[in-house]
């Protein structure tokens, strides 16, 4: 277990250092921020709008820019290693693939949950501070563990890009059309169906897809 923490230690280390990262930590929590603070901005009026309608466009937020942050976060944890060499010094050491695989994903996966954490954390302390709902903290809670649910799915696609292919570009493009499939295209495709499908689709039909 040591070398998976040590592996992870330095995965999350190297991410604080990035920033790239820390960018886009700081424009996501500002978003999350504006999206929360201008919520009512469809109804002509400028405030805090209600817990539902604030985790709807939270929500949205999260479809669009979480995996994109956990695709470009890891899309090369093992090409880019294996290019520039360093990924055959790791394997010389006392560590196996399982552990450097599992210390990867929990250092990185600790990285997307922080940005998470401090994007949507933000969103949380102003409804909380604005509205006193003790109701907000639980359904912020279950809201950010399903959004870091969302980043990891996507980091551990990133890691399946990057060890099928045997260039960093290529698995940077490879990211990018999985990120347009499931973010634009999977509900382009939803929609489609909605309409083109006589007989409808149940709400239970629906949610499950």
């Amino acid at each position: 277990m040591s070398q998976i923490f040590t592996v992870a230690s330095k995965e999350f280390h190297d991410g604080l250092r990035n920033r790239w990262l820390v960018s886009i930590t700081i424009i996501f929590a500002l978003l999350s921020i504006g999206l929360t603070y201008f919520g009512a901005a469809a109804a002509g009026t400028i405030g805090i709008t209600s817990l539902s309608t604030t985790i709807a466009s939270l929500a949205s937020l999260a479809v669009f820019l979480i995996p994109l942050i956990a695709l470009l976060l890891s899309y090369d944890s093992f090409v880019g290693e294996q290019e520039s060499g360093t990924l055959l010094l790791l394997l010389t050491y006392p560590l196996s693939k399982t552990q450097l695989l599992l210390g990867k994903f929990i250092g990185q996966g600790g990285i997307i949950a922080l940005a998470i954490f401090l994007g949507f954390g933000s969103s949380a302390l102003l409804l909380y501070v604005q509205l006193g709902d003790s109701a907000i903290i639980s359904t912020f809670a279950l809201f950010i563990g399903s959004a870091i649910l969302l980043g990891l799915s996507f980091t551990a696609i990133a890691y399946l890009i990057s060890l099928l292919v045997s260039e960093k570009s290529k698995a940077a493009g490879f990211a990018l059309i999985v990120w347009f499939l499931f973010a634009l295209a999977f509900d382009l495709c939803l929609l489609a169906l909605l309409v083109g499908v006589k007989e409808g689709i149940s709400q239970e039909g629906l949610s499950q897809l």
